[in-house]
């Protein structure tokens, strides 16, 4: 019994593991997996009414506060956007560590590079046409659609941070290989410095015993 307790969390953890690892790797079944919690959310209002976030909003705030709401989540996948940009070109760098990320990331790590850019012009475009339905008078449905837009942004936003992350590793490993490789060049130079100082001493000597050998002989 107690071998069954202590395995388990393992199993759990590597269950978890894995599930992550999927989710790292397939941000499109990600996205697609927000979508169908919002509609499942959506079904599921219409046995329990009382749990309808986006109706209690409609039913006190006024159009324009909705409309605002909408705004304010477009720019936000706007700054998504802009911060995910600056992450692939980081990653874009000639160090010889973000060269083999590149190789062996292959096609999973081009996916989530297109994905940070891709669900922050999704989220942005259907934000600003939230806002367009709620001055339009469709506060409610504006509502809904939003709320996937907000998902799709933050989805975008927790994986930018784990790319930068990850980037920032490998920089890290990077910086240690050349402080290494700089330890290494100023321990040979040394070496070198002080084989040369005992040549140059081992030459002094010997010129200094060939000029006492002639003062011997004459003496």
């Amino acid at each position: 019994m107690s071998e069954e307790n202590t395995n388990e969390p393992s199993r759990v953890t590597q269950k978890i593991r894995q599930l992550k690892g999927f989710a790292q790797d397939f941000p499109t079944v990600v996205n697609t997996g927000l979508g169908l919690a919002v509609v499942a959310y959506w079904l599921a209002t219409w046995k329990w009414h009382h749990v309808n976030v986006p109706w209690l909003i409609d039913s006190v705030a006024d159009p324009d506060h909705v409309m605002t709401l909408h705004l304010g989540v477009a720019a936000l996948a706007a700054m998504v956007g802009g911060f995910s940009g600056v992450v692939i070109i980081f990653g874009l760098g000639d160090s010889t560590r973000l060269r083999r990320l590149r190789q062996s990331g292959g096609r999973r790590l081009h996916a989530n590079w297109i994905s940070v850019i891709a669900v922050a012009f999704a989220g942005a475009f259907l934000a600003v046409g939230c806002a367009g339905l709620a001055l339009g008078g469709q506060p409610e449905p504006s509502l809904w659609i939003g709320m996937f837009a907000f998902l799709l942004t933050g989805h975008g936003a927790v994986r930018l941070v784990w790319l930068l992350g990850a980037l920032a590793q490998v920089t890290h490993g990077e910086d240690e290989d050349r402080t290494r490789r700089e330890n290494e060049i100023a321990s040979a130079d040394l070496f070198a410095q002080a084989r040369a100082a005992r040549e140059a001493a081992s030459r002094t000597r010997e010129m200094e015993s060939e000029r006492e050998s002639p003062r011997e002989l004459q003496g």
